[in-house]
């Protein structure tokens, strides 16, 4: 017996790296790079090469209070963002609705704001409901690369005359040029964009159609997906720092030049 224990203490002794091997090291984040949607204010858009936002910042300010560097880059418009980061090429994305598929391709992080969505419809218009039966015999159109939740995105997939738009300023035009009847997105960004680009487009919302929970996620091989609980329970305490929607109001009014109030927004 005594042997027996001399020998294994002996082959511990001769070959230490065989015991580390056994245990790898937990992987080490050392900078996360981010990225996030450029044009959905008041959460995510681009200023100059970053992203910033209510969304942005907050991952900004919990990534800091964790000591962790982090870049919340411009990375192209949103369906390259998501791209980039299901293949690895991004750690993570401030600001995104989940869908099945998303949800199997990336790691997500709990909801950090919600984000009502809206039908909106040309000013001159005349009057059009929300039944989905009604909406499909119009021309729509929504911003290429999004979703909105699995329940709205599937009455969105009943529509046969959807069409996709680069960006709210090509969804707006669209709606100047009366080349759709309809366009769904956030409810924020568009009023954001009325108010910011001047535009003479008069649109009409007709119902709130969702209030979709936003996230943050992380790529599947990321190495600092280990710290998408870190980073959640540092968003929580910045939110009960702070109201949340005084934040929205003033990155509403950092988009817009505009006091939010006198526009009857957020």
């Amino acid at each position: 017996m005594r042997i027996q224990v001399w020998i294994a203490l002996s082959l511990c002794w001769l070959f230490p790296g065989q015991q580390a091997a056994a245990m790898p090291e937990p992987p080490q984040c050392s900078h996360i790079t981010a990225s996030g949607h450029p044009d959905y204010p008041p959460f995510s858009w681009r200023n100059g090469e970053e992203i910033v936002g209510t969304s942005a910042d907050l991952i900004r300010d919990a990534a800091d209070r964790l000591g962790i560097p982090i870049t919340i880059k411009y990375s192209g418009h949103w369906k390259r963002v998501i791209t980039r980061l299901q293949k690895n090429e991004l750690d993570l994305v401030v600001a995104l609705y989940k869908d099945d598929l998303r949800g199997q391709k990336l790691a997500y992080g709990p909801a950090i704001v919600t984000d009502p969505v809206g039908l909106f419809v040309s000013g001159s218009s005349p009057s059009m409901g929300s039944d989905w039966s009604i909406l499909a015999g119009k021309r729509g159109a929504i911003v290429h690369g999004e979703v909105f939740g699995a329940a709205l995105d599937k009455n969105i997939q009943t529509l046969p005359r959807l069409r996709r738009a680069d960006d709210i300023s090509a969804l707006l035009r669209l709606v100047e040029l009366a080349r759709v009847d309809f366009i769904i997105h956030g409810e924020y960004p568009v009023l954001a964009a009325l108010h910011k680009q001047h535009s003479q487009t008069t649109l009409r919302k007709v119902a709130t159609i969702g209030k979709e929970p936003s996230y943050f996620a992380m790529a599947p091989a990321s190495p600092c997906k280990y710290l998408i609980e870190p980073l959640a329970a540092e968003i929580e305490k910045i939110k009960a720092d702070a109201p949340l929607q005084q934040k929205i109001h003033a990155d509403f009014e950092r988009w817009t030049g505009m006091p939010s109030t006198s526009l009857g927004s957020p």
